[in-house]
């Protein structure tokens, strides 16, 4: 199925009257945020230790299996999926990185969420 112009609007859960309208992300958009956490990654494991990042790469397995955040940046994921909010500023690349931590995560969660096939919330919508 093609992706575009496919949204749905999600209210912001710890922010009353506060909402967001969120795209569907076709492929290419996922695999340039999951190359873009990668490349993240290997950056921050160039800097460790041999040991210390299989240490790491053991405890991260399990976060990363719980949580479809895992494998992506964030960054990547808000500026293409963020089609409209009820924010008073434009959801501009500077708007979307003055978010704090908890919308940030929780709106790209929403993201991927929609965009995955397992999600199966794309089709209802």
């Amino acid at each position: 199925m093609l992706t575009d112009g496919i949204t749905k609007k999600v209210s912001v859960p710890h922010e009353e009257n506060e909402w967001v309208e969120i795209k569907m992300l076709g492929w290419a958009a996922l695999r340039q945020a999951g190359e873009e956490n990668t490349r993240r990654v290997i950056a921050n494991a160039r800097n460790l230790g041999g040991e210390l990042m299989a240490s790491l790469k053991d405890a991260a397995a399990p976060q990363a299996e719980a949580d479809p955040l895992a494998g992506y940046d964030l960054g990547v994921l808000l500026r293409a999926g963020v089609v409209a909010w009820s924010y008073k500023k434009e959801p501009t690349p500077s708007a979307l990185d003055s978010l704090d931590i908890p919308t940030a995560e929780w709106l790209a969660r929403e993201i991927v969420t929609y965009s995955t096939p397992a999600s199966g919330d794309a089709l209802k919508n």
